[in-house]
């Protein structure tokens, strides 16, 4: 064996318990360990591995697959080789024969676990494990942060893990600041349902909350203390303090406070007997389990919507001024629509296509990676046929900037991005160029604004767009940035796109204050409008004086906004901070009505010779300052 040679790495037995020489199957993880089993057992488990038995054939070369499931031959016996790792077979096979074993003790760790589980079909081991979970009905397993549970089992499609994650993400404010980094784990439709899960769970707990209210057979009714309903107030008012979780501690903390209450002087309760007042929280909590389990079925969890036209399908052909006969190639768009068009056109505009008509004509597997999603070279009219991954309005729009053309401009946001991602994706200079060009010189430039920032920048995120992006990102300042805020919207961004755009605000409000503060401290803003109002005397202000260079009712003024920005409380933009209405109604509380005889003639004429220029200074200062910040979106 030659050095550059790497030995074969042979696979190792796990050892006891599943070492067993009766055993008649061997299951091989992807890190190479192996386990006997016993075969019967194992395909009256899992239906997919059965099938797999049944219709496949051990591999003739030996080589087994760490991608997916596949049969190989060892010692007389067949190889099941497994994607999974060594540690989560060793749960599952565990699980299923009945052997004791250590479970994840978070719903983190489970979650991978139950995942196989299901994906498997081993419906016995999903129920053990969510059973020695608490999964059941009699609690719920431990958190270490709730919403990185969530986007696990959304992701794994797992919806009583699920919802057991959004319940628990009530118990705490949900904020998109607060979130940070975890939001990389999430996609905008799993962000999305979990704020509809979340509005959903609060739903049924106050139905089951109404529920359990209106029935009194398991409550102690000789309470002294009782509500017109006949419900002890005790438990009425915990109830009543229960918005959108239940803990066991304030419920006991609650009964034990009204028990030893003298002035109450309950004998019942007092006498109560510990069996009971559990009775009572083990039905109030079944109650609840019972309408969160109605949930299941309204809860859509990852799926895979890679929904394309069959390829029997027959293509349409897109007519003028796409269907010349002289043409040496054919595009045809995802929705089967075929664009007649020239490879020199398309090299002269595009290094991509320029190297990939340089290659060999050959099978799709020697295609560039980076062609339309799933490219297949076929041949149509004697002419190659290339599929490509954008939609027949994109493809038009996209040929037509690269064309002695006129160009129709895509309708809608949206069908711009799609145009300008697809020039971006095949190194189309010219194209991005030109199409940015026509929406400056026609005033489409997006058209944002604060209601449409957010949409804006989640789709322009989504295609890579950086400069459209930053664009709406600065615009999304002017609103709050809130889940409740942006809606259904959120389902456009990905979590990564969400956290940038965080980070980006947080920076700008950083700036903002900065700006804000030297305004306090009577420099740039302040030196160049109130210090040239007066130059020959310091202020005349009926306030008296400041150590700034500011008069103290402006000084206060201008700690305030820095105060509200700091805060969040005011929204980082530099629009809204300098707005000239506060400016105004904050001089009239300090001299007095503007069109009457003010009490400080001084500031009113300041104002009417330089209090607009001074809001519009302080916005000009945290422009630029805003100007200088950048945003990197990492997915």
């Amino acid at each position: 064996m030659s050095d550059s040679e790497t030995p074969a790495i042979e696979p190792i037995s796990i050892g006891a318990p599943f070492d067993d020489e009766d055993a008649d199957l061997i299951v091989r993880s992807s890190d190479l360990v192996e386990f006997r089993v016993y075969g019967n057992i194992l395909k009256k488990a899992s239906s997919p591995i059965k099938t797999m038995l049944s219709l496949s054939a051990p591999s003739p070369t030996g080589l087994t697959s760490r991608a997916a499931p596949m049969l190989d031959k060892k010692e007389g016996l067949i190889v099941v080789c497994l994607p999974e790792k060594r540690d989560v077979l060793l749960i599952i096979l565990s699980t299923l024969f009945a052997i004791p074993v250590s479970i994840p003790d978070t719903l983190e760790d489970l979650i991978p676990i139950l995942a196989i589980a299901q994906k498997y079909e081993m419906h016995s081991v999903l129920t053990f494990l969510r059973r020695m979970a608490r999964f059941d009905g009699t609690g719920q397993m431990a958190m270490q942060n709730s919403f990185r549970a969530y986007c696990l089992a959304w992701q794994h499609g797992l919806k009583v893990e699920a919802i057991a994650a959004a319940r628990a993400t009530l118990e705490n404010p949900m904020t998109i600041e607060g979130l940070g980094a975890d939001l990389y784990l999430a996609t905008g439709p799993c962000l999305y349902e979990l704020l509809k899960c979340r509005t959903k769970v609060k739903e049924a707990f106050q139905r089951g909350i109404r529920e359990f209210r209106q029935s009194s057979k398991q409550l102690p009714s000789t309470c002294k203390t009782l509500t017109p309903a006949g419900i002890p107030r005790w438990f009425d008012e915990f109830l009543e303090s229960s918005k959108d979780t239940l803990d066991m501690s304030p419920f006991l903390a609650a009964f034990q406070k009204h028990a030893r209450n003298e002035k109450n002087n309950c004998v019942f309760c007092a006498d109560l007997p510990a069996r009971r007042v559990q009775n009572l929280w083990i039905a109030l909590e079944s109650k609840l389990t019972e309408h969160l389990h109605e949930l299941e079925d309204d809860i859509v969890c990852a799926e895979n919507d890679n929904q394309k036209p069959p390829q029997s399908a027959k293509a349409d052909a897109f007519g003028p001024p796409f269907d010349r006969e002289d043409a040496d190639v054919i595009l045809r768009s995802s929705d089967l629509v075929d664009f007649r068009f020239y490879k020199t056109i398309l090299s002269f505009s595009s290094p991509f296509f320029r190297d990939m008509f340089t290659l060999p004509q050959s099978p799709p597997s020697s295609m560039p990676a980076t062609a339309a999603d799933n490219s297949v070279y076929t041949m149509s009219d004697g002419l190659p046929v290339i599929d490509m991954s954008e939609d027949r309005q994109t493809l038009s729009v996209l040929l037509s900037l690269i064309s002695p053309v006129l160009v129709s401009m895509p309708p809608s946001f949206e069908d711009i991005t799609k145009v300008l991602a697809a020039s971006q994706k095949y190194c189309m200079d010219s194209a991005s160029a030109l199409m940015r060009s026509l929406l400056s010189s026609q005033d489409l430039s997006f058209n944002i604004d604060a209601r449409s920032a957010f949409r804006v920048y989640a789709i322009a995120s989504t295609h890579g767009l950086a400069k459209e992006a930053l664009q709406a990102a600065r615009y999304t300042l002017e609103g709050p940035m809130t889940f409740e805020h942006y809606g259904e919207d959120i389902r456009l961004v990905a979590g990564g796109a969400l956290y940038a755009l965080s980070r980006y605000r947080s920076r700008c409000r950083m700036a903002a204050h900065g700006c804000i503060k030297q305004a306090t401290l009577g420099e740039t803003v302040s030196s160049e409008t109130w210090g040239s109002i007066k130059p020959q005397s310091r202020f005349s202000c009926r306030s008296g004086h400041h150590n700034s260079k500011l008069p103290p009712w402006l000084f206060t003024y201008v700690e305030e906004l820095a105060t509200k920005v700091q805060s969040s409380t005011l929204h980082p933009s530099a629009k809204l901070i300098s707005d000239t209405a506060s400016f105004r109604s904050a001089l009239v509380s300090h001299a007095g009505p503007l069109d009457n005889t003010p009490q400080c003639i001084f500031c009113v004429s300041v104002y009417a010779g330089g209090g607009d220029q001074f809001c519009s200074k302080l916005e000009e200062e945290i422009n630029r300052a805003i100007s200088k910040i950048y945003l990197t979106i990492r997915i």
